[in-house]
């Protein structure tokens, strides 16, 4: 199930729907440095903008299995870690967010990417 809702949020976001466009340039001449990062930016976005969504499924679901199995304590610890890994998972793509974003602030001129 979770393969088939990546593979509809990708092929939503080939179509534009999410980002305009994951590869800024068309063909070998036209990329440059800019591009480079701006394809960097483009890929952490997206990255991103499906982390949020599937660390709070992996929150809800582990909540739902710490509600069913709260009479037996394997599956309750197992809840628990779920939801740390959730949480934990999203810290880090939010963190690495963060520094990707701050160096490109330092390395692009802002008037060619939006940062």
């Amino acid at each position: 199930m979770i393969n088939q809702i990546l593979l509809a949020v990708t092929a939503f976001a080939a179509e534009g729907g999410l980002l305009p466009e994951l590869v800024p340039c068309k063909g070998k001449t036209q990329c440059d440095y800019n591009s480079f990062l701006l394809l960097v930016k483009n890929i952490f976005d997206f990255v991103t903008l499906i982390a949020a969504p599937l660390a709070t499924l992996g929150i809800v679901w582990g909540g739902v299995l710490m509600v069913l199995g709260a009479n037996n304590a394997a599956k309750r610890s197992q809840a628990i870690s779920m939801i740390w890994t959730s949480v934990i998972g999203l810290v880090i793509v939010l963190a690495s967010y963060l520094i990707v974003h701050t160096i490109l602030g330092a390395l692009v001129k802002p008037e060619f990417i939006k940062i």
